[in-house]
């Protein structure tokens, strides 16, 4: 059973149930990031409204996610060429 906590996020209170105290402090990191980037959109772009906001905020983050996907993306690749180069080399030097 988890543990009942409350974010604020954009001025909205949202009851949630945190599995761990990991999580819990991972989902306030979150929300406090959430806050940060809409108040520095708030603050770069004045007269938009609530809904606007939200989504450029929502717009920065999953472009950052597909950003680090893609070099997750690469890294994967780089380590299968290392090891299939790393496994010819180990069978030509048998």
């Amino acid at each position: 059973m988890g543990q009942k906590i409350t974010l604020k996020i954009a001025g909205r209170d949202y009851n949630l149930t945190a599995q761990s105290e990991e999580q819990e402090a991972t989902l306030r990191r979150a929300a406090d990031a959430i806050n940060n980037r809409l108040d520095a959109y708030t603050l770069s772009h004045p007269g938009k409204t609530a809904l606007e906001l939200m989504s450029l905020v929502a717009l920065n983050e999953t472009l950052f996610r597909m950003n680090v996907q893609k070099e997750m993306e690469q890294y994967k690749a780089s380590e299968d060429m290392l090891g299939q180069d790393l496994e010819r080399y180990l069978k030509d030097n048998k």
